[in-house]
């Protein structure tokens, strides 16, 4: 018998007699719920073999939603990823084209001009044989006039130092101390003459030294041996010289003897150092002292181009500016020095007295202001042979906007003089006061000149098409067209063919200098979307009050929540002790300048690729996996992050065309514009093959483990 109060075990019998009676009236439940339109309670539901086809057909409506989101990011990743390279390729175009527009690198040509093979043939210019012609002894393209040339540069001789101070203009310091050039200009016009003569920017002697002997402009590579310079490879008025069998002397700056190595007579030949602008006497000093015995006959046979090189004004600009009495000083010194040299040269040499450019108000240059470009030319014969095409051409211009010349005219004037070939890469044209004095012909020696330095012009040009594999435009006003029209003309009008001749070659020279001002295509437009325009859900009002509701409530949370809302010290210690040297890095490497850039500069780039990188991890940061629009927010974020390289590269090409006949234009602002070029495309690259190509990896592996939220 059980124990008082004690029930006894149910039988197994009465266990499925229970479940029975749980199963019939469940079922009766089940029936009377569905007549009300109640679902029946799946807690309680047993299951049947039409519930697990209900559930495998919810399965396959699962994965087909799943199939279709995941074609759906994988189409807008593709859609983003092809903007980006679209971009990539945008900031590549707009590079490209600012390089080989704005920094123009000029093809230099091998090519030679020969004596024997003249441009354009004797019998085509009118012209008969002379004696000796087709030689250097009577001149290989034109009459030869002159046997010698004394060729007198002073180094930042600016036009307005040889000139009396005008009415409207007070007198200044550097005033009528060198007198000597503007009155024989005066007195004797058909002895001399003196002219502005404009230097092409940038106005530092080794680029002035290039134009003056080669005829060509200054290019973006060229500019980049400002101080060092290296000798010059293309054909120029000295090698010419040198080739056809003249012996040149020089005396002054060494930056001749780095340009043109082996040139000159060593034993005649004094070079002084140039980079001392504090001393203002020993190069001048040096040239007065050795030119003098070479103008005495029994040395003349030693040389046929004396070229002397004095440095005394252009160190005074540096060191005293213009207007201190040391600048007059120095021009009366140079003025004394020419009057001497005007009576010891004969009657078959040609003197020549130029300035490479001039000087800003602090005795600077470099620049393109009309003070450093402003430069002056004088020529002197002691017979008659100067000529004027117009009358009040005679007296000398009052100031340097009034018929100046361009330097690079002064190659193809000395070479037909001295009876040389002028050099093959020559833009330059013709002095005309130097062709103009032939009594009854002279418009027709005028004409054959300029055709003879079109011509060569024009056979460089055919070259250099050539070997650029390109095609000339043959449009109205094009060189090809008035060089056509030119040839074209009744010779009998020699005016007009000299005018359509000078249009030739200024529009060839347009064209040139066209091609490097008017190179700077930039980065226009980078694009980036609007909020407004983006096609995915990017927030959820609900998730983001209860997200804000949830960290809010936890700050009064348990210690391990502390550091989660608090800076840590030790990334604010490490974040500026890493921060100043890459500062101080760039600062010591005077703005990424190419001369004086530090090996560890190199690694710069690895500071932005890691930066792009960790910009979708900023983005994904406590994002859950049911975030909608993760793409498109990575990209905009992406979009914020590269815009500022693509500022920073504007920026640069902005300043670069800004100041593109700076001094420094090499030196400073083209290496800071290649960094942010090069820092710019590294970023792209980065953005897509590592910031885009990872999102795309991560949100597949979360999608495929938790689902795709959109």
């Amino acid at each position: 018998m059980s124990p008082s109060g004690s029930r006894p075990n149910p039988s197994v019998d009465e266990y499925k007699a229970i479940a029975k009676k749980w199963t019939r009236a469940q079922k009766i439940k089940n029936r009377h719920d569905a007549k009300k339109g109640k679902l029946p309670d799946p807690c309680q539901t047993l299951t049947t073999p039409e519930s697990e086809a209900q559930r495998a057909a919810s399965e396959l409506q699962k994965r087909a939603l799943k199939a279709k989101k995941k074609s759906a990011y994988e189409k807008r990743w593709w859609w983003t990823a092809s903007f980006w390279m679209w971009m990539l390729l945008v900031h590549s175009t707009g590079i490209l084209l600012f390089t080989r527009g704005f920094l123009l690198t000029r093809l230099i040509l091998d090519k030679s001009s020969e004596c024997a093979v003249p441009p354009v043939a004797a019998p085509a210019l009118g012209m008969g044989s002379w004696k000796n012609s087709g030689s250097v002894d009577g001149g290989c393209w034109h009459p030869k006039s002159f046997d010698k040339a004394v060729i007198i540069l002073i180094d930042a001789l600016r036009y307005d130092f040889t000139v009396p101070p005008s009415d409207s203009t007070p007198a200044q310091t550097y005033h009528n101390a060198l007198t000597h050039l503007h009155e024989s200009a005066v007195k004797a016009p058909e002895n001399s003459f003196l002219r502005p003569f404009i230097a092409d920017p940038p106005t530092t002697t080794l680029q002035r030294l290039k134009g003056l002997t080669t005829g060509t402009l200054p290019t973006f590579i060229d500019a980049g041996s400002n101080f060092a310079g290296t000798a010059i490879e293309e054909d120029n008025i000295l090698a010419q010289l040198r080739k056809n069998g003249k012996r040149i002397a020089h005396l002054g700056d060494d930056t001749w003897l780095s340009l043109f190595p082996d040139h000159f007579e060593t034993n005649i030949s004094h070079a002084y150092d140039s980079f001392n602008v504090w001393d203002l006497h020993t190069v001048d000093n040096g040239v007065i002292e050795h030119i003098f015995p070479l103008l005495k006959d029994d040395q003349k046979g030693q040389w046929d181009v004396l070229i002397g090189h004095l440095l005394g004004v252009d160190h005074a600009g540096h060191r005293y500016g213009p207007e201190h009495t040391a600048m007059a000083s120095k021009l009366r010194q140079m003025d004394k020095f020419i009057r001497e040299i005007t009576e010891k040269i004969d009657d078959d040499t040609l003197l020549v007295v130029m300035g490479d450019h001039g000087m800003d108000s602090k005795g600077d240059h470099g620049g393109e202001s009309d003070d450093e470009v402003e430069a002056a030319l004088w020529m002197y014969s002691k017979r008659p042979f100067f000529g004027r095409t117009k009358p009040e051409f005679v007296y000398p211009p009052a100031n340097a906007k009034i018929r100046p010349i361009n330097q690079i005219d002064l190659v193809p004037t000395l070479s037909l003089l001295l009876g040389i070939p002028i050099p093959y890469n020559n833009l330059g044209g013709p002095i005309e006061e130097a062709f103009f004095h032939l009594k009854d012909k002279a418009w027709d020696n005028l004409a054959t000149v300029s055709h003879i330095t079109s011509a060569q012009i024009h056979r460089y040009q055919n070259s250099y098409y050539a070997a650029r594999g390109l095609d000339q435009a043959t449009s109205a006003g094009s060189p090809m067209s008035l060089w056509e029209k030119a040839n074209a003309f009744d010779s009998r009008d020699v005016k007009k063919i000299i005018e359509l001749f000078a249009r030739f070659q200024s529009e060839t020279l347009a064209v040139c200098i066209g091609v490097m001002a008017a190179g700077a295509l930039v980065l226009v437009t980078y694009a980036s979307k609007d909020e407004d325009e983006d096609f995915a859900i990017l927030e959820n009002l609900d998730l983001e009050f209860a997200e804000t509701g949830f960290e809010m409530s936890g700050i009064g949370g348990q210690e391990e929540e502390i550091a989660y809302k608090t800076l840590n010290k030790r990334l604010v210690i490490i974040a500026t002790t890493t921060s100043i040297p890459i500062g101080g890095l760039v600062f010591a490497a005077s703005m990424a300048t190419l001369s004086s850039i530090q090996w560890d500069a190199a690694f710069i780039p690895l500071m932005d690729i890691t930066a792009v990188t960790v910009v979708p991890l900023v983005v994904l940061w406590k994002v859950g996996p049911k975030r909608r629009g993760v793409l498109e927010s990575v990209s905009s974020a992406l979009a914020s992050f590269v815009a500022f390289y693509a500022i920073e590269a504007l920026a640069t090409m902005v300043w670069a065309g800004h100041l593109r006949r700076h001094l420094m234009l090499y030196r400073i602002f083209s290496p800071r514009f290649m960094m942010a070029a090069a820092v710019l495309l590294v970023v792209d690259f980065a953005a897509i093959l590592v910031a885009l190509i990872g999102t795309r990896c991560n949100t597949m592996s979360i999608g495929d483990a938790f689902g795709w939220a959109d």
